[in-house]
């Protein structure tokens, strides 16, 4: 009983002291440019807070490109 609680030990320590793998980068798939953020103050009735960004899909075979852009929120205090 003993050895076999100690194998269970053993094992499951040996488990979890494998240091992860380490992984190589791949090529960049993704380029984000033209970033904007801006937040407004919550405590001005009417301002605007909106993000906006563009982001390229570089694999040859998937080439794509989009605009990202999270419409204005609109904050109104009663």
């Amino acid at each position: 009983m003993r050895v076999s609680r100690l194998a269970v030990l053993f094992f499951t320590s040996s488990t979890l002291a494998d240091p992860i793998q380490t992984r190589e980068a791949s090529d960049v798939v993704f380029k984000v440019t033209d970033f904007a953020a801006f937040m407004a103050d919550p405590n001005v009735d009417g301002a605007q807070s909106n993000l906006s960004f563009h982001v390229t899909d570089t694999r040859l075979d998937y080439f794509a490109e989009v605009d990202c852009v999270v419409p204005n929120t609109y904050f109104s205090h009663a």
